[in-house]
């Protein structure tokens, strides 16, 4: 039998760890109520079934006024907004002209986070960024190690950002998170032309080999 988190997230077309950001509490407590079956607090209950109420409430008009208010209260440009939501820029653009035939209930689930809880949009946001710097430490073979000791920290608690299990609170060492972040986007950019040259200067000498061994 599923446990009413797991429920609730189906039904909203959401992961738990997404309703652990809209709750503001950590993915080991949600994984606990999703596989254990420990009982969802009264409080948590009350903001979900908040959550799927406006939800399942939502028409064409009043989906396009929570776009419009979600933009007021983030007064971030589309392309992040759209970054956040996981949608394109355009498909943000189409919600707000009035088309928000492309919205599915997973969308408006994201959207009404947004606008319901005060600690989902830093965390999603701080979350995000956390799971980009992860991927991008891997791909670059940088250690665990020497990315926290970059930001301070021990690597026990760049463990549990790159994990969900918490996150970076403080707007300094985000800041410096969001950095290095980009750091290593430009590394990474480089790294990858450097690949794709050799590449191509591979299938140029491979080609002229061929070309020799014919004449």
């Amino acid at each position: 039998m599923k446990k009413l988190i797991n429920v609730v997230a189906e039904n909203l077309g959401t992961t738990v760890n997404e309703l652990a950001l809209f709750l503001n509490v950590s993915e080991t407590t949600v994984g606990k109520w999703a596989t254990n079956g420990t009982s969802v607090p009264q409080r948590h209950m009350k903001r979900l079934l908040e959550l799927h109420e406006k939800v399942y409430r939502t028409t064409d008009d009043s989906f396009r006024q929570d776009i419009e208010n979600l933009q007021n209260k983030l007064g971030l440009p589309e392309k992040n907004i759209a970054e956040l939501l996981g949608i394109k820029t355009e498909t943000f653009r189409k919600w707000k002209s009035g088309k928000p035939a492309s919205a599915h209930t997973k969308n408006l689930t994201k959207v009404n986070m947004l606008l319901l809880s005060e600690a989902a949009t830093p965390r999603m946001m701080r979350t995000k960024t956390l799971k980009e710097l992860s991927m991008l430490r891997r791909a670059l073979g940088i250690p665990r190690s020497k990315v926290s000791g970059l930001l301070g920290i021990c690597p026990q608690t760049l463990l549990c950002w790159e994990e969900g299990r918490n996150y970076p609170r403080s707007t300094t060492v985000y800041n410096q998170v969001k950095l290095l972040t980009k750091e290593f986007q430009n590394l990474n950019k480089v790294f990858r032309s450097i690949e794709a040259t050799s590449v191509a200067v591979r299938v140029v000498i491979k080609n002229k080999d061929t070309d020799f061994n014919l004449n």
